[in-house]
């Protein structure tokens, strides 16, 4: 649950700057050529740096924003620095957006931005004039940045919003199997009938999330949950169970009957082959008097029944599992 991914820009409305929530500064802007200052009007990042670069440099060179309201003091903050050009690179309709609800502000020029908001004009001025001559010449810059989207001019207007880092996604959660089932903290044992997809679950990204990558996993893991959810109480036809079966190079013998049925009783079943399965089942005259070798390669083949699903009360009625070490494939004898 310590995995937790900070975004670097998360825009400050200045109408409500105590609001916790925050409307997502996409990386789109800083790599459209938008750059971060501090409350002297510098530049301290490489913009286009890892997002915890960033974050760290925000939190290492900005103070916390100063709130009229007494006794009350807002998040760190930076300012993000637009012009016409990377507007334009961004998408000016996109920008309009969030111009529109207030989080960015138009000056004049750098002076005129300077000097409303406190900022060193010869500094913020030279940020833009260095930035500039970076971006000509070709050449690494003192944050190590190399890309420069767009150039600057101090006489040029200027759009100005005010980021702070803030939490974006958490990598932490519940643990999940690959069939999108809950597992016990304290055996990693599958839940019966709890599932769950998306950021409520943990270790699908590792302690960092790749961009972009969340709504795949809520894709994947909804429909493999919602599959596995739908299809608890279904009944399986035998030649369902034979398709599958001859997928995993598993042979199967049997009577031509059209459903497997017999219902058993729970409590006979071996406690280390039910827990295989997604519903309380038995297979009576189970044969598992084998040796420690055996029954770990059994186990690995028997695996591959979790995603098979039997209607409740109808199982096999015999299953004979024998295992020949010389070709360690499981034989079912279904009478």
């Amino acid at each position: 649950m310590d995995k937790i991914q900070v975004h670097p820009t998360g825009l400050v409305d200045p109408k409500d700057p105590l609001n916790p929530t925050k409307f997502l500064g996409p990386e789109a802007l800083r790599a459209s050529g938008g750059i971060l200052v501090n409350q002297i009007g510098k530049r301290f990042v490489n913009e286009l740096g890892l997002r915890d670069s960033v974050t760290n440099a925000i939190f290492n060179n900005c103070i916390p924003m100063k709130l009229n309201e007494e006794n009350k003091i807002g998040n760190v903050i930076s300012y993000l620095v637009m012009n016409s050009a990377s507007v334009q690179l961004f998408q000016a309709p996109v920008f309009e957006f969030y111009k529109k609800r207030g989080f960015f502000v138009e000056y004049t020029n750098a002076r005129d931005l300077a000097e409303k908001l406190g900022f060193e004009i010869s500094t913020f001025q030279n940020v833009l004039i260095n930035y500039t001559l970076a971006k000509e010449n070709k050449i690494k810059d003192e944050f190590s940045k190399t890309v420069f989207p767009v150039a600057f001019s101090i006489e040029e207007p200027l759009f100005i919003g005010m980021v702070t880092p803030s939490i974006h996604y958490t990598m932490g959660g519940v643990a999940i199997d690959k069939n999108a089932k809950v597992l016990r903290k304290s055996n990693l044992q599958p839940i019966p009938n709890l599932y769950a997809a998306g950021e409520v679950t943990g270790g699908v990204h590792g302690g960092n999330r790749l961009a972009g990558n969340s709504l795949l996993e809520c894709v994947v893991y909804a429909r493999i949950a919602a599959y596995q959810a739908t299809n608890l109480n279904q009944p399986l036809h035998l030649k369902q169970l034979q398709n599958i079966l001859k997928q995993n190079n598993i042979i199967i013998k049997s009577k031509p009957i059209e459903r497997i049925e017999n219902a058993i009783k729970s409590n006979l079943i071996d406690e280390k082959f039910q827990s295989l399965f997604p519903l309380p089942i038995i297979i009576p005259d189970l044969i598992v008097n084998l040796k420690e070798n055996q029954v770990n390669e059994a186990m690995k083949i028997i695996e591959q029944f979790n995603s098979i699903i039997f209607e409740q009360n109808k199982i096999i009625s015999k299953v004979d599992i024998n295992i020949d070490l010389t070709n360690p494939i499981i034989v079912l004898q279904i009478q």
